[in-house]
């Protein structure tokens, strides 16, 4: 739930942010009560009567959501069960949000980040071959095919990637 909540939030903001100066757009909120925390925050009905007002308005407004693609990591992960927690909170994204999310993998709960902790020690550094050190690989390759392959900081930290991954392979 915390983690819905942050995206409504984020998404409230982005819209109100974008549309602060639209008369239009700001009386279809306030007429149908959306900033009020207690009613669902459903983003395709307001999409919906911003667009029955003001076509323009509704297109920048759905550019803004078809470009917000946040990143989904589970930490922490003692189940199975807790997995398929990302895949219902992107549902409940997409559904009421309005918003894709990228689910690019887990970390379970490991005692190895713990003692790599007390040692104060990265723990991907100190046990690389442990569980979340490998979950975290998997994480950081998949971040990586996301990034645009013109940028030169990912060029160079996706070769990085590829000399140290014989550590987590």
């Amino acid at each position: 739930m915390d983690t819905y909540s942050f995206l409504k939030n984020v998404v409230w903001r982005k819209l109100s942010s974008a549309t602060k100066n639209n008369g239009i757009v700001r009386e279809v909120i306030s007429r149908t009560n959306y900033a009020n925390e207690n009613k669902i925050f459903e983003v395709s009905k307001l999409l919906e009567l911003v667009r029955e007002e003001d076509e323009d308005s509704y297109n920048m407004m759905d550019k803004i959501l078809q470009d917000f693609r946040p990143k989904l990591i589970m930490n922490k992960v003692r189940r199975r069960g807790q997995i398929a927690e990302a895949e219902q909170i992107a549902a409940l994204a997409k559904g009421y949000l309005c918003v894709k999310i990228d689910y690019l993998g887990h970390v379970e709960s490991d005692p190895r980040v713990v003692e790599a902790s007390e040692k104060m020690m990265p723990f991907i550094l100190e046990y690389p071959k442990c569980n979340a050190s490998k979950n975290l690989f998997s994480v950081v390759k998949k971040l990586i095919s996301f990034q645009s392959k013109k940028e030169d900081s990912f060029r160079k930290f996706r070769k990085g990637i590829k000399v140290e991954a014989r550590h987590w392979e």
